[in-house]
């Protein structure tokens, strides 16, 4: 009988001893996991906002534009960029959208800045219109000013040869033949050259414009042919513009009409 109960004794003591080393273990398992959850990793942010089109050159070049910043892993994403120096990567960039304060920079924030729309979100194109884009130099275009939602006058020169006379005749022509054209987008046309910059200087240095317009069919068709003939400029319109007094301006007859006073009211 005093056998069996040190057995029992003994048994019990095992299972303690098994029980308590499997808390143990347990609780170093726990701590570990809570250690990995805990571990943090470095990510680039940003430290203002950074408005879209900002190029990379800039934001390695301009301190307080951008950060790291320490999170934990588990809240990082694969894309995200962990360094200043991996910016290095894509200079000649710019930033495809707005980033707010302490947004984080990825791979994919970056784009050419020829393929960056200038102001062209949330500019509704009626469906019954037609969109025609051409590319002109920035000054035909207000300098590279114009932006999606701006109302256009385009204005077309030509010279016109009257072949019927005897002799032919040259005559050079000038007329605004669309007016309050909606600009549905802008955005540079020269890829290479925007590339190339790098920087934040102006746009009109950069290269040609290429804008679409929202037309009708009969309008797209004169474009068209003015286009392929002529050269054009665009005018900014606002609604408030009067239109009304245009005429086919002939150079060898109007040159010497009558001057417009614009008059600038008294400060």
């Amino acid at each position: 009988m005093g056998v069996k109960r040190k057995l029992i004794g003994i048994v019990g003591a095992l299972v303690f001893a098994l029980a308590g080393t499997f808390l143990v273990l347990n609780n170093k398992n726990t701590s570990a996991e809570e250690d990995v959850s805990r571990e943090q990793v470095q990510m680039l942010v940003a430290m203002q906002t950074l408005p879209a089109g900002t190029s990379v050159d800039k934001l390695l070049s301009t301190e307080g534009m951008v950060s790291v910043a320490l999170v934990n892993v588990e809240d990082k994403s694969p894309d995200a960029l962990s360094a200043v120096t991996d910016l290095n990567a894509y200079k000649g960039l710019v930033l495809a959208a707005e980033i707010a304060p302490n947004g984080a920079l990825f791979t994919t924030s970056f784009v050419d800045r020829g393929a960056l729309a200038l102001g062209a979100g949330g500019v509704e194109v009626p469906a019954d219109m037609l969109q025609l884009s051409f590319s002109l130099e920035p000054q035909r275009v207000l300098g590279g000013s114009l932006r999606a939602g701006d109302r256009v006058a385009v204005v077309a020169s030509f010279t016109v040869t009257d072949a019927s006379q005897a002799e032919a005749k040259a005559t050079p022509m000038t007329h605004i033949i669309i007016q309050k054209a909606l600009v549905a987008n802008v955005q540079l046309a020269n890829l290479a050259n925007a590339a190339d910059a790098g920087t934040e200087a102006a746009p009109a240095v950069v290269g040609n414009y290429m804008v679409t317009l929202a037309l009708s069919a009969a309008d797209t068709e004169r474009m068209t042919y003015a286009l392929e003939n002529g050269k054009l400029w665009l005018a900014k319109q606002p609604e408030s513009a009067d239109g009304s007094t245009t005429k086919v301006w002939d150079v060898t007859q109007t040159l010497m009409d009558a001057v417009t006073d614009y008059k600038v009211a008294a400060q």
